[in-house]
């Protein structure tokens, strides 16, 4: 099964995009160059691509596949046709390029190499789509892809580590003002509250301030290029400490239970 291994913003201000993910998100950059860098985000991985063609700036999401041209030759059979010259080879992997049925740019990608996890903040990203039903069915029906979540406002994919999920795109201002472009890209930030002052306080601009929405609490910001980032907040990870105490309590109980029914 494919799963999301990168995000790609195309850009035509690396230097500025870096800055914003960087010095004022606070992301770590595990690799760069000149056209190209890459943060430390869990699940996948964020990276930066310059882009002088102001026509193709925006996010490119990229799944890591297996037998690419196998795959492709799946995906035709399934009505898919991959841009033009198809599976392109290079010292670094395989790739095909396509686009879904929202216009969005996908590749499909086998690395030459093994991929290194991330063990940053935990990256997301949302399609916000014009037809949620049309594009349900792309990624479902011909991508091949599972869901966890199947409603009509949000459809959650799965796609590996990192989260993917389907939305209706949305006009409305307020809390639901980040649906409104084609993606949303979201990172998991532990204390929230917290990292929002000191957000604040190193120059990022929020669209919304952490607010709490029924199923978890999220801020939002645009960066340099206009791409809306959505932020939750994601509890602080277990100690050894406390996972084994979990693990113990159902043992626990079932020592407890007979003495209780004495």
């Amino acid at each position: 099964m494919d799963r999301l291994s990168y995000v790609v913003l195309f850009t035509g201000d690396v230097p500025g995009m870096r800055r914003f993910y960087e010095t004022t998100v606070g992301l770590v950059v595990r690799a760069s160059s000149s056209g190209w860098v890459e943060f430390d985000t869990g699940g996948a991985t964020l990276a930066l691509h310059a882009m002088p063609d102001a026509t193709q700036h925006g996010v490119q999401l990229r799944f890591s596949t297996g037998r690419i041209e196998a795959r492709v030759r799946e995906l035709a059979d399934r009505g898919v046709r991959v841009d033009p010259p198809g599976v392109e080879t290079y010292a670094w992997g395989s790739l095909a390029r396509l686009s879904d049925t929202e216009g969005n740019r996908l590749m499909l990608w086998q690395s030459a190499q093994a991929q290194v996890p991330g063990s940053g903040p935990g990256l997301t990203v949302v399609v916000n789509c014009a037809d949620l039903a049309k594009t349900k069915a792309f990624y479902l029906g011909v991508l091949g892809f599972t869901a966890s979540i199947d409603s009509p406002w949000w459809v959650q994919l799965t796609v590996g580590e990192a989260g993917m999920g389907l939305h209706p795109r949305s006009g409305q201002p307020g809390s639901e003002a980040h649906h409104a472009r084609p993606i949303t890209i979201g990172l998991g930030m532990i204390d929230l509250e917290s990292w929002y002052e000191d957000a604040r306080d190193r120059g990022l601009e929020f669209t919304t301030p952490p607010t709490e929405r029924g199923f978890g609490t999220f801020a939002d910001a645009l960066d340099p290029d206009g791409n809306e980032v959505t932020f939750r907040d994601v509890p602080e990870p277990e100690t050894l400490e406390e996972q084994l105490a979990e693990r113990s309590r159902p043992w626990m109980r079932r020592v407890a239970a007979p003495s209780a029914s004495r």
